[in-house]
């Protein structure tokens, strides 16, 4: 149950963290876009109002204007006029249609042949009265392809074709780099009395302030960013914490219900249940090595010189048997009140000899208790488990050699031998492996 409620606990905290960094993604994500849409709107607004002024000064101050929107008629003096860097202002392309949407005029090239996606854009400002300003970004690498920004993402590939022509146009003037970013404009040409003339197309640089927003924008971005990660975050580490605290609990919860709480080693549970690893369906319990160990005479000096010297004693024991544990993977555990199992994996008796022998030896060191001096001496049964034992059968063939030990009068280690199993006739050992079958003789009591 409480393993259960561990991973449970940590199943719990790795999906509301995970959630909420998620969450806090998107949030990020949705920041950027917005931005992003901020930036491209006002970008969009400052070119068409720098595109109406110019057009409007453009159409006050150019005496051909009307003849070169209706027929592309125009002065050298107007045409030197429009060409004029300085007097462009920002201004990267012009070219005019009629009021049929037919294109008369470009600055650059008197042979020109527009992009169907132009005139369409023309003759939809003819329609519709209605100026329609695009942007375009420019590939910073080489100048050749184009990006769109996400507002303009369903232009078809007659807008992108466009673009190549405004930046092909511009590349005529040699002395002037391509901008990385510019806003194309269809405005109606109105004459001083209001009627509807034509369409004026000017491409607008707008990579300066597209950088500068750009700029700003991402500082105020990353602040965003960060303050939602924070605010997203500050509650996923205070609820992990608390799940990590629960799982700790949980875990020295589990430890406690493992281990005795005066000795230290394993309890009875935790050492059945390790003999059970071992014993289980599909399992060789073959070469186990089975320790039953008592303490001589612990009764009379717990009952003689009280409860505290009985805790001494039996943690004076513990501590001898984990000392000479030979090796991961074996065991100590209390069984009883003064009992102790050890389990050896793939030993031989002469290996669970020496290590109850170093047992022993560690066993004489005396441990004082209330001004006496105490040497504690342990009986031991000892057995190795064969393929066709019980954990019941291997369990009872220990205890039968340590009770033999006390028998022979304490303070001894006894090696189970079949003999034994013959005092112990009453003894009957059904092989759950074998639908009932007996791992000990039904008439001696011995293993088979």
């Amino acid at each position: 149950m409480i393993r259960e409620n561990i991973l449970r606990h940590g199943l719990s905290a790795a999906a509301v963290v995970g959630a909420m960094l998620f969450i806090a993604l998107l949030l990020a994500a949705a920041v950027e876009d917005l931005l992003q849409s901020k930036i491209t709107t006002s970008v969009r607004a400052n070119a068409q109002a720098h595109a109406f002024n110019w057009t409007d000064r453009f159409l006050s101050t150019t005496p051909s204007a009307t003849s070169m929107i209706a027929e592309g008629a125009a002065s050298e003096e107007d045409i030197r006029r429009i060409s004029d860097p300085i007097l462009l202002g920002g201004i990267l392309h012009l070219q005019l249609f009629n009021k049929d949407g037919v294109p008369t005029f470009v600055t650059g090239n008197s042979d020109f042949d527009p992009s169907r996606a132009q005139t369409e854009s023309a003759l939809k400002v003819l329609e519709h009265k209605t100026p329609i300003v695009e942007l375009f970004h420019m590939d910073h690498a080489d100048h050749e392809e184009l990006e769109e920004l996400p507002e303009i993402a369903n232009l078809d590939a007659h807008d992108a074709h466009d673009a190549h022509e405004a930046h092909d146009d511009h590349d005529r003037h040699e002395s002037e780099e391509m901008p990385h970013a510019f806003a194309q404009a269809f405005l109606p040409a109105y004459s001083p009395s209001g009627e509807l003339q034509g369409v004026i197309q000017v491409n607008v640089d707008v990579s300066h302030l597209m950088e500068s927003l750009e700029m700003t924008f991402h500082q105020v971005g990353q602040y965003l960013i960060a303050g939602t990660l924070l605010i997203v975050l500050v509650p996923a580490a205070a609820f992990s914490f608390r799940a990590w605290q629960v799982m700790r609990a949980n875990r020295q919860q589990l430890e406690l219900n493992r281990f005795d709480h005066l000795t230290g080693v394993l309890n009875r549970n935790a050492i059945s249940d390790v003999l059970d690893t071992h014993f289980g369906p599909g399992k060789d319990p073959a070469g186990l090595g089975i320790l039953f160990i008592d303490v001589d005479n612990f009764k009379q000096v717990n009952d003689r010189f009280g409860h505290q010297c009985g805790d001494q004693i039996l943690k004076h024991t513990a501590a001898a048997l984990k000392a000479n544990l030979p090796g991961d993977g074996h065991v100590v555990g209390r069984y009883g009140g003064d009992e102790f199992l050890v389990l050896c994996p793939q030993a031989s008796m002469d290996d669970l000899r020496a290590v109850y022998s170093q047992m022993r030896a560690s066993m004489r060191q005396p441990i004082n208790c209330h001004g006496t001096a105490f040497v504690t001496s342990l009986s031991i049964g000892a057995y190795v488990a064969q393929s066709e034992d019980t954990k019941r059968c291997a369990l009872h063939a220990a205890d039968l050699a340590v009770y033999e030990a006390k028998r022979r009068g304490r303070d001894q280690a006894v090696e189970y031998e079949p003999e034994l199993g013959e005092k112990a006739t009453h003894f009957s050992c059904p092989d759950e492996r074998t639908d009932g079958k007996t791992s000990l003789d039904p008439a001696s009591g011995a293993p088979a």
